[in-house]
């Protein structure tokens, strides 16, 4: 019992509340569940009818319907740990939301093991990283390093190389320009 004890203890994930309305002053617009490992990653186009999926369906219409009038630009999916899911959620709202007719651009920003271009099947040869490092204009380095994705409406931007100081390169004007 003292195992328990100490793991609930230990334990600092957020638990969902029925009618959580905020988390650390920010607005929840809905929970996503745990996604089982066989419908990964993009079980938004692979299973369409699934639960998962329409929660996935649902959560865009409400970011959507919070914006109101006011479109929204950029949407970040983060968290401070690796292995949380942010590259599924993110791949799979990105999928959702070009499906409902919206032009997306999907971004991986994990320029340590950034693999949002392998849920698409897409090579990894330019990407983010290759683009804050470099010093060319910004419109032709962008020109050869979006891709398209099967998915109409669909465009994606590749982690590109890994890099030992992604802080680094994030924090750089030219990611604000790029944005």
């Amino acid at each position: 019992t003292l195992t328990v004890i100490l793991i609930e203890y230990l334990d600092d994930r957020l638990e969902w509340q029925e009618n959580l309305e905020q988390v650390e002053g920010v607005r929840v617009l809905s929970p996503l569940w745990l996604i089982p490992k066989n419908k990964l990653p993009l079980y938004i186009a692979t299973l369409p009818d699934s639960a998962e999926a329409e929660v996935l369906r649902q959560l865009r219409a409400k970011i959507v319907l919070e914006a109101g009038s006011i479109e929204p630009k950029v949407l970040t999916i983060t968290s401070y740990d690796s292995g949380d899911g942010k590259s599924v959620t993110s791949a799979n709202m990105a999928v959702a939301a070009a499906e409902a007719g919206l032009k997306m651009l999907l971004i991986d920003g994990d320029l340590r093991k950034g693999n949002l271009h392998e849920f698409f099947q897409l090579p990894n040869v330019m990407g983010l990283s290759d683009i804050l490092a470099g010093r060319e204009d910004l419109n032709g380095l962008l020109s050869r390093a979006l891709l398209n994705t099967p998915y109409q409406n669909l465009t994606l931007l590749t982690a590109g190389r890994a890099s030992s100081d992604p802080a680094a390169l994030l924090s750089k004007p030219r990611m604000g320009e790029l944005i």
